[in-house]
C-alpha cells in the first residue's frame, strides 16, 4: 500500500488532514498533547463525509471554514489556558522558566496587550507620539536614501564618470561640459576611460494630425553601452548607421505605450519628426529617465571633428578595470597639451587663458550635487523630531513608571526575579513599537507619495524614491528601540522592599527628587530641539519671503509664455523662419487684451546659456587679462517691453533698427561692470567673437536671471532678431513667445494657438505657462525645503508643548495633598499657579538658553541654503524664542489654574 504522504491527488483525504495537523501547533501543547488526534480525526472524517453530501463544492467549504477559523480557535485556547494558569493575569509568578520561549512570549504580549487597553491615554499618547516621530524620520530617510545613499539603476553604475571641465582662468569651477572636438580628441586618445558618449538635448515636431513638440536627447550611439541599458524591445542605432545618415530612433516606454499601446508594437513604425520620416529602433525599459526625465526620444548625434568651441555638450563615460577618476582626469590633462596638432595654436591659446582641466566625478555625485546638502539637512532636522519623540516617550513611561513601584515591590516579593520583571516591562514596549512603527510607515509612506507627486522637478531621482525594505528595517528599530530601551527602566531601577512600601501607604512612593529631576531634564530637551527646527524653519522662511519679493528685473504680472520650433523641412534656412516668427507676432499682437508680444531665444529662468567673449571695437586685447563670458540673447524689438525689463540708461531699439541691417543691441547692468567698468559703453560697439558685424550699444537694462532668483546674475546682450546672423539654439528654429496681457493670461491661449495653426497647421506650441509660474517653479526647492522644515517644526512644538504639560500636570497631581494644605494654611490661589507657572518657566528658560546654543552652532551648515538672510538673524533668533516661551506658558497654565483650585476641605478629608 502507497503511503497517504505520496498520495499525488493533493487533493485527497491524506492531504488536508496532514496540513490541518501542521496548523494545530498553533494550539497550546498541552492541547495538542491532549486532544490533538482526536481533532485530526475528526477533521478527516468531517471533510469524508462533505465530500459524500455535496462532492467538491461541499469539501472545498469545509477546508475553507476550518482553516480560517483556526487561528482564531487557536488563540482562544491561549487565552483559556492563561486565566487557567493564573489567579491574576498581570502577575509574571516565579518558576515558568518551564515553559517554552514562543509560548511565553505570546502570553506576555496578551497580558501586555490587557495592560496597554486598560491605561488608553497612555497608549494612545505613547503610539501617536512614536507615529509621528518614526513617520516624519522614515519618509525623508527613504528621500535620502533613494537619492544620495542607494545606487544608480545602472549596471555597475560606480564605474561611469561625469565628463566635466573646469577654467579657473574664466571664473568657471565646472560645469563647462564638453566640445565635439574634445569628445573626437579624448576617445581617440584616452585608454582609462571606455565607451565614452556625448549628447545635447533638442525639441522637435512630431506629425500628426495634432501635432505634438517631443523632447530629444541627441546621443552618440555609445550612449547606450556606457549605462549598459540597451532598448527593451528592438536595438539601439549603431555607429555605422549614424554616418551613414539612416534616421532611426529610440524612444521612452511612456512614449511608446501613449502612441502604440505597447512598446513591441512601436519597434519599426516609421514616425514623422520635423517633416522628416524616421523609424523607430528601439524603445527602453520602463523607468528609464537619463539624462533627463521628461524625454521621449534618443536620436543620433552626427559628431563634428572640427568644432571645439561652443561648450553645449554633456557627457558620460565608463572607467577602464584598474582604473580610477583620478588617474583618468590626469591622463585626459595630459592630452589636452596635443589638441594643437590638431586645432591649431588658438585652440592652445584658448586653453592656456581659460585653464582649462578635465574633471570627472562619478556620475552618482554630479546628479546629486546640488541637493545633497539640502537633503541631509532635511534628514538632520526630522532626526531632531525622532529625538523629540524619543523623549517624550521616555517621559511617559518614567510617569507610568512611578506609578507602578508599589506593583512591582509586590512582585518582586512574591518570588519573581529580574528576567521575569524584564519580560513582563519589555512586553509593553514590544507592542508599543511595533503599533507605533507600523503607523509610522504607514504615513511615511502617505508623506513619500506626497513627496513624489509634489516635490521639486529639479530634485534628483525623485521618481525612484520609494519605501524599501532596508527603510522599513530602519523604522521598525528606530521604534523598536525607542519603546523597549524606555520600557525596561521600571525593570532596571533599584526597587524598594514591599515593607518599605507598604509603610509609605502611597502608591508612589518610589518617587524621588532625582526621578523629577529626569523628568524636567528630558523636558528640557524637548524645548531645545523644537527650538533649533523653529530657528531652522525661520531663517527659511524668511529666504523664502526674499525670494518671491525680490526684484528680479522684469514684471512676472499677467505674462503668457509658450514656445514654437519649426521643422527644417519646411522652414530650411533663418530668413523663412524669422519671417514666420514676425509674421506671428503682428498677428497675435492684434488679438483683443493683448498689450504687447515679445519673441527671444530663451526667457529669463530657462537656464540655459552658452558664453562667449566680446570684443570692443577699438580696445587692444590684454594678453595679461581674461575676459569674462558673455550670454547672448536674440530678441525681437517688442521684448525687453513686453517683459518690462527696466531701462537703466539710454534707450530700447525702435523696430526699424531692430529688422534693419544696422546692428545696435542692449546690455545688461552686470555687462557693463564686466567690460566697462568706470565707464560709458553707450555708442560704443561690440562683436561676440572675433569676426562678424559690430553691435551698437544704445541702452542699459536691469540684469535678470538665468538659472534661479538667489543666482549671481550673468553679464547678457540683447541683440536683435537678423536674418542673415545665427538666431536660434538649435537647428528647429525655436523661439519662446511673451505675451503681455490686459485679461487672464491662460485665456490667449487658444487665440494664440489659432494664429500658429493658420500660418501652419503642422506646427504646435508647447511649454506652456504663465511668466508668475515659471517664476513659482524656480522657487520650488526652496519652498519644499522650507515646508519640510517647518513640518518638523510644528511637530516638535507639539511634541515640546505636550512634554510640558505632561510633566507640570503630573507634578500637580503628585503635590495635590501638598498643595491642599498650603491652602488649607492661608495660601491663596494666585501664589499657588504662580509657583507652577515658575516650575514650568524654569524648565523651558534651561532648555531655550540650551537651543540657542545649538542654534547658533548648527545653522551655519545652512548658509549655502539661505538667501538675503545670515544664518545668525537677530531677528530670528529673538522671535523664535519668544514664540516658544508663549506657547510653553499656555501649556504650564492650564495644570497651574487645576492646581489654584484644589480644594483643601476635600483633599484633608481624603488625607
Amino acid at each position: 500500500m502507497t503511503p497517504r504522504r505520496h498520495d499525488p491527488d493533493l487533493h485527497g483525504p491524506g492531504f488536508w488532514p496532514s496540513l490541518y495537523r501542521a496548523g494545530l501547533t498553533l494550539y497550546p501543547r498541552t492541547v495538542r498533547h491532549r486532544m490533538g488526534a482526536d481533532m485530526v480525526r475528526t477533521f478527516a472524517r468531517r471533510l469524508a463525509d462533505a465530500g459524500e453530501r455535496s462532492g467538491l463544492a461541499g469539501r472545498a467549504a469545509l477546508i475553507a471554514r476550518e482553516f480560517a477559523g483556526l487561528p482564531f480557535r487557536a488563540a482562544r485556547e491561549h487565552l483559556h489556558a492563561s486565566r487557567d494558569s493564573h489567579d491574576h493575569d498581570d502577575l509574571p509568578a516565579p518558576g515558568r522558566s518551564g515553559k517554552e520561549p514562543l509560548s511565553m512570549l505570546i502570553t506576555e504580549l496578551r497580558q501586555g496587550a490587557r495592560r496597554l487597553s486598560r491605561a488608553p491615554g497612555f497608549t494612545l499618547a505613547s503610539v501617536v507620539t512614536l507615529a509621528l516621530g518614526v513617520g516624519a524620520t522614515t519618509a525623508v530617510f527613504s528621500l535620502v536614501h533613494s537619492t544620495v545613499i542607494d545606487s544608480l539603476p545602472f549596471p555597475e553604475s560606480s564605474e561611469i564618470v561625469w565628463l566635466d571641465h573646469a577654467g579657473p582662468g574664466i571664473g568657471a569651477a565646472n560645469g563647462l561640459g564638453m566640445t565635439d572636438g574634445l569628445y573626437t580628441h579624448y576617445s581617440a586618445g584616452a585608454r582609462q576611460l571606455e565607451d565614452m558618449a556625448i549628447w545635447l538635448y533638442r525639441d522637435l515636431t512630431l506629425g500628426s494630425d495634432e501635432p505634438e513638440r517631443l523632447s530629444a536627447a541627441v546621443v552618440t550611439p555609445t550612449f547606450f553601452a556606457a549605462l549598459r541599458t540597451p532598448p527593451a524591445s528592438g536595438r539601439p542605432f549603431t555607429e555605422a548607421e549614424v554616418r551613414e545618415g539612416a534616421a532611426g530612433v529610440v524612444i521612452s516606454h511612456e512614449f511608446a505605450g501613449r502612441s502604440f499601446g505597447a512598446p513591441e508594437d512601436a519597434v519599426g513604425q516609421v514616425i514623422r519628426l520635423d517633416g522628416n520620416p524616421v523609424e523607430i529602433f528601439g524603445v527602453m525599459p520602463a523607468g528609464f529617465e537619463f539624462p533627463r526625465d521628461d524625454l521621449d526620444l534618443w536620436v543620433p548625434l552626427r559628431v563634428s571633428e572640427s568644432d571645439f568651441g561652443g561648450f553645449a555638450r554633456s557627457g558620460v563615460a565608463r572607467l577602464a578595470p584598474g582604473a580610477t577618476g583620478e588617474s583618468a582626469a590626469a591622463e585626459l590633462d595630459g592630452l589636452l597639451g596635443s589638441l594643437d596638432e590638431r586645432y591649431g595654436e588658438s585652440v592652445l591659446r584658448m586653453l592656456e587663458e581659460s585653464q582649462l582641466t578635465p574633471l570627472l566625478p562619478t556620475l552618482k555625485e554630479e546628479i546629486v550635487r546640488d541637493s545633497e546638502r539640502t537633503l541631509w539637512i532635511l534628514l538632520g532636522s526630522v532626526a531632531f523630531v525622532l529625538l523629540l519623540t524619543c523623549a517624550n516617550v521616555a517621559n511617559l513611561l518614567l510617569v507610568r513608571a512611578e506609578s507602578r513601584y508599589r506593583e512591582t515591590a509586590l512582585r518582586r516579593a512574591l518570588g519573581a526575579g529580574r528576567a521575569e520583571l524584564i519580560r513582563y516591562f519589555m512586553a509593553e514596549g514590544i507592542l508599543l513599537s511595533l503599533i507605533g512603527g507600523a503607523l509610522g510607515v504607514g504615513l511615511a509612506a502617505i508623506a513619500v507619495q506626497v513627496l513624489v507627486g509634489y516635490g521639486p522637478a529639479d530634485l534628483p531621482r525623485l521618481s525612484e524614491v520609494s519605501i524599501g525594505l532596508p527603510v522599513v528595517l530602519v523604522a521598525l528599530l528606530i521604534s523598536f528601540l525607542t519603546s523597549v530601551v524606555f520600557g525596561l527602566l521600571p525593570a532596571l531601577r533599584r526597587t524598594p522592599s514591599l515593607a518599605t512600601t507598604i509603610k509609605s501607604g502611597d502608591a508612589r512612593s518610589g518617587t524621588t527628587g532625582e526621578t523629577g529631576r529626569s523628568r524636567n531634564v528630558l523636558v528640557a530637551t524637548q524645548v531645545a530641539l523644537a527650538l533649533v527646527l523653529l530657528v531652522a524653519t525661520g531663517l527659511m522662511s524668511r529666504s523664502f519671503v526674499n525670494l518671491v519679493t525680490l526684484d528680479a528685473g522684469f514684471d512676472r504680472e499677467s505674462v503668457l509664455t509658450f514656445r514654437v520650433g519649426l521643422p527644417t523641412s519646411s522652414y530650411p534656412d533663418r530668413q523663412s523662419a524669422v519671417g514666420f516668427h514676425r509674421e506671428a507676432v503682428d498677428r497675435i499682437a492684434e488679438l483683443p487684451g493683448v498689450e504687447a508680444v515679445g519673441v527671444t531665444n530663451c526667457l529669463p529662468l530657462c537656464g540655459s546659456w552658452a558664453g562667449i567673449q566680446l570684443e570692443v571695437e577699438g580696445r587692444p586685447d590684454d594678453p595679461n587679462e581674461v575676459a569674462g563670458v558673455v550670454a547672448m540673447r536674440r530678441v525681437n524689438h517688442s521684448y525687453l517691453a513686453t517683459l518690462g525689463i527696466g531701462l537703466v540708461r539710454g534707450r530700447l531699439p525702435t523696430r526699424v533698427e531692430a529688422e534693419s541691417s544696422t546692428p545696435v543691441a542692449v546690455i545688461s547692468e552686470r555687462l557693463v561692470e564686466t567690460y566697462w567698468p568706470g565707464e560709458d559703453p553707450l555708442g560704443q560697439r561690440f562683436r561676440p567673437g572675433s569676426s562678424g558685424p559690430f553691435f551698437e550699444i544704445v541702452g542699459i537694462v536691469e540684469n535678470t536671471p538665468i538659472r534661479g532668483l538667489s543666482d549671481d546674475p550673468v553679464p547678457m546682450a540683447y541683440l536683435p532678431l537678423t536674418p542673415g546672423q545665427p538666431v536660434f539654439e538649435s537647428s528647429s528654429f525655436e523661439l519662446a513667445y511673451a505675451i503681455r496681457t490686459s485679461v487672464a493670461p491662460q485665456s490667449l491661449l487658444i487665440p494664440a494657438r489659432e494664429v500658429i495653426r493658420s500660418l501652419d497647421a503642422n506646427v504646435p506650441i508647447s511649454n506652456v505657462s504663465t511668466l508668475e509660474q515659471r517664476v513659482a517653479q524656480s522657487n520650488v526647492s526652496t519652498a519644499f525645503t522650507m515646508v519640510v522644515l517647518a513640518v518638523a517644526a510644528g511637530i516638535a512644538l507639539l511634541l515640546g508643548i505636550v512634554g510640558i504639560y505632561g510633566v507640570i500636570s503630573y507634578s500637580v497631581g503628585q503635590r495635590a495633598k501638598e498643595i491642599g494644605i498650603r491652602m488649607a494654611l492661608g495660601a491663596r490661589a494666585g501664589q499657588v499657579s504662580r509657583a507652577v507657572l515658575a516650575e514650568g518657566g524654569r524648565v523651558t528658560l534651561f532648555g531655550l538658553v540650551v537651543g540657542l546654543i545649538g542654534a547658533f552652532a548648527l545653522t551655519g551648515l545652512m548658509r549655502s541654503l539661505l538667501f538675503g538672510v545670515g544664518p545668525r538673524d537677530p531677528l530670528t533668533f529673538a522671535a523664535m524664542p519668544v514664540l516658544l516661551l508663549a506657547v510653553a506658558l499656555v501649556a504650564t497654565y492650564l495644570p497651574a489654574r487645576r492646581a489654584a483650585r484644589v480644594d483643601p476641605a476635600r483633599t484633608l478629608r481624603a488625607d
